[in-house]
């Protein structure tokens, strides 16, 4: 090797993780936005969108760096140990929903063990047993003298926006439960099955129905379910963003036609129809999802020179939306 030696695979990948952290510190300080914090106010978007390419890419850099690291460090022998707590996690995530701690909590000021168990009728020792888990993960924090409890940018997170709270109960309540009943469902109707009705969701549930059939005979998991995909495209992973900048749109000749086949309420594509107007849109979806595509359409920025094309077509099986 030339006298050189080569830095090991730990090593490599902590100066990638102390490299790109200071990139993204760096934009941070520069641009004076706050750094990530496990404080109650502490952001809960760490890089902007409109941040520029270099930066979001060293944060993607940086996040994919300490995960290796971790795995590594951690090794195959620690590989079931820390799936134990996974989904420990999501069972006291459900907890806390369930019981309304995250409401409970001040977002201003601590509250005494012994007060969050009165409000919540749980026994103290309950709620310090699930709370203390989950700060483990940065959710909820604890006073110096171990009496209370405060919260973190991330439960704060969770307390004061309901739409990221409704993916929270929808995760705990819908994803989880269906996906433990995946290896069920494949027991049951053979590994190879497409049927719609025969999946995870029908084991976990008990039910006969469609995913969507199911929704639209319960409007309260119906407005869960649309807040969930709301709070998922507006993640940087899968935000439209991503959707309107990674397909050649511009492409489609004056006039097209792009399906949305499952669509819900809409959002992407109004976003589309925003930044390609010379497309036109349809979202094929259950008719309940109808109503709120329309109210999104009129409240968007593209509503103006789209709403005398706008029309709404329902019967049993599909709403559809047009947008120019």
């Amino acid at each position: 090797s030339n006298g050189v030696s080569e830095k090991l695979p730990l090593e490599q990948l902590s100066s990638a993780i102390s490299e790109n952290a200071g990139i993204v510190s760096e934009y941070l300080a520069t641009n004076h936005l706050p750094q990530p914090s496990f404080e109650a106010d502490g952001p809960s978007v760490i890089i902007p969108v409109n941040a520029p390419p270099n930066v979001q890419l060293a944060r993607q850099k940086l996040l994919a760096a300490s995960l290796e690291l971790f795995q590594l460090a951690k090794g195959p022998s620690d590989f079931l140990p820390n799936l134990v707590t996974g989904f420990q996690y999501i069972s006291c995530l459900t907890w806390l929903c369930q019981y309304k701690i995250f409401h409970l909590v001040p977002l201003d000021a601590s509250i005494s063990y012994d007060a969050l168990s009165t409000a919540s009728k749980v026994s103290v020792q309950r709620l310090k047993a699930i709370i203390r888990i989950r700060m483990t993960t940065g959710l909820f924090r604890e006073d110096v003298d171990g009496g209370s409890v405060v919260h973190s940018a991330t439960s704060a997170l969770l307390a004061r926006d309901p739409v990221v709270y409704s993916y929270a109960r929808h995760m705990c309540g819908g994803s989880a439960p269906v996906a433990q009943k995946m290896a069920a469902a494949a027991l049951k109707w053979g590994p190879d099955s497409t049927k719609p009705y025969v999946t995870a969701f029908n084991v976990a549930l008990d039910i006969d129905l469609l995913f969507f059939d199911y929704l639209s005979r319960n409007p309260d998991k119906m407005a869960e379910f649309s807040a969930y995909m709301r709070n998922v495209r507006s993640s940087d992973t899968v935000s439209l963003r991503q959707l309107t900048a990674g397909f050649a749109w511009e492409g489609i000749r004056e006039d097209g036609v792009v399906v949305d086949v499952g669509g819900s309420t809409g959002d992407a594509a109004i976003a589309i129809a925003e930044a390609f107007p010379h497309l036109k849109l349809v979202v094929q979806d259950v008719p309940a999802n109808a109503d709120n595509g329309r109210k999104m359409l009129d409240s968007s920025r593209h509503a103006s020179s789209s709403k005398d094309m706008t029309s709404w077509k329902n019967n049993l099986y599909e709403a559809r939306m047009c947008i120019s």
